[in-house]
């Protein structure tokens, strides 16, 4: 059982997809928006939802599930599938991201193996994407832009060698949809003009507004220096103009604000006209924790974007964002108390769970109204292989109950549920 604030008659409430759903990218297709998400080392990835309303979502379904899944390997934590970004173009919806074995990772973040690549569908809400095609351009973060004359643009984050180097920039190139093979060789389009220590540009995304092309892109880290840039420029290479505004969007300008790392944004329009954006951000538990820990994650946020008479944009007219968002344009949400049960109806597990790692073999079934777990020789401290379904948490004070037996034949076999962070951060009642 959840709660949550209630917001006034004419204001929704943030965020609109709780518990971990990082860097997300939406899109509209007619009257329905498709929003996906990062899953990092969980599966299935890639979480897909739907709204019609941009308040209420639901998920349909995963671009990376049983049908396509890409590995069985053991991943680190914060490995796997990186910031995905969603495009419809020509009937056809296309996702691409990254897949980022972490244990390559150096202390300085790359080099490390990166595989981009697309899954697509003609349907999102029946749940089977293609398998993945795989691209040659490396770096983590992709986007896909359409230009009017057909020409695709791939663009990643990746660092920039040489004398300047040492920080992730942003790179492009033309690319073969059909092959997945960069037309072009990747040049580097952006850098960062933020202090050395923070000068990380990750998630961009091009668009054709008015006439105009615009690079939106993450900057500032991952933590609390945040920050949402939009640059405008002759071309989808640029060269790119910044925006005097400064950030589209930068909650941590205030480091009271009770809402932190506001970043990696999309933005998109609705039928009227008006645009809007999703983005990440958290919320500290405590505020000497601005840095730290949040106990839920990075999740989805939503505010309205403006454009001033010049062309440059800017979410919640530049004030910062909240957790009641007046807008008379939007229905509003409650967010009230809300109660989940599963019962294990059915001969499948519903949407909502998820594993850590991509499952190497069945070791639960669905049957008779219960899951069932056959226990393996992996502790909750391993990289896979260990009987564990997880659902996300998504509020901050809540109660959980489970019915359980436990049939154990040695004194070494254990049973229980865990308050999962990751394989190095949890808490267990077990028996």
């Amino acid at each position: 059982l959840t709660t949550a604030r209630i917001a006034s008659a004419s204001a929704f409430t943030n965020p609109i997809i709780s518990g971990v759903n990082a860097d997300p990218s939406a899109i509209r297709v007619g009257d329905d928006y498709f929003l996906v998400s990062s899953s990092f080392e969980y599966f299935p990835g890639v979480p897909v939802h739907h709204s019609t309303n941009l308040v209420d979502w639901e998920l349909i379904g995963h671009g990376l599930n049983e049908n396509n899944k890409i590995s069985d390997r053991q991943l680190l934590t914060t490995g796997g599938i990186f910031a995905p970004t969603i495009r419809h173009h020509n009937r056809t919806f296309y996702i691409i991201t990254t897949y980022a074995d972490s244990i390559r990772f150096l202390p300085d973040f790359f080099p490390f193996q990166q595989n981009n690549f697309i899954v697509s569908t003609d349907d999102p809400f029946w749940n089977n994407w293609t398998q993945p095609l795989y691209l040659d351009q490396a770096g983590i973060d992709p986007d896909l832009f359409w230009d009017t004359d057909g020409t695709v643009y791939l663009s990643t984050g990746y660092p920039e060698f040489g004398p300047k180097g040492g920080n992730s920039t942003i790179w492009q190139s033309k690319l073969d949809l059909t092959t997945g093979y960069s037309l072009t060789q990747p040049e580097m389009i952006y850098r960062s003009s933020l202090p050395e220590n923070i000068r990380w540009a990750e998630g961009p995304h091009v668009y054709l507004i008015n006439g105009t092309y615009y690079l939106s892109v993450a900057e500032g880290g991952t933590e609390v220096l945040r920050r949402q840039t939009i640059h405008r420029g002759p071309s989808p290479s640029g060269p790119w103009e910044a925006s005097p505004l400064g950030p589209m969007l930068f909650n941590s300008r205030d480091p009271s604000a009770p809402i932190q790392q506001t970043g990696h944004a999309d933005i998109f329009q609705r039928p009227d006209g008006k645009w809007y954006s999703v983005f990440l951000a958290v919320r500290p538990q405590l505020p000497q924790n601005i840095n730290g820990t949040y106990q839920l994650g990075r999740e989805t946020f939503l505010s309205s974007v403006t454009w001033n008479e010049d062309g440059w944009p800017l979410a919640n007219n530049g004030n910062l964002v909240t957790f009641e968002m007046e807008d008379p344009n939007l229905p509003a949400k409650s967010n009230a108390s809300h109660t989940l049960r599963d019962d294990f109806s059915g001969s499948s597990l519903k949407l909502g769970w998820e594993f850590r790692g991509t499952p190497s073999r069945p070791w639960w079934r669905v049957e008779n109204n219960t899951l069932s777990l056959r226990g393996t020789t992996a502790t909750l401290d391993a990289l896979d292989g260990m009987a564990l379904v997880l659902r996300k948490q998504d509020g901050l004070f809540y109660t959980f109950s489970v019915d359980m037996t436990f049939n154990p034949t040695m004194d070494t076999q254990e049973a229980g549920i865990v308050a999962w962070v990751n394989d190095h951060y949890h808490d267990t009642v077990s028996v």
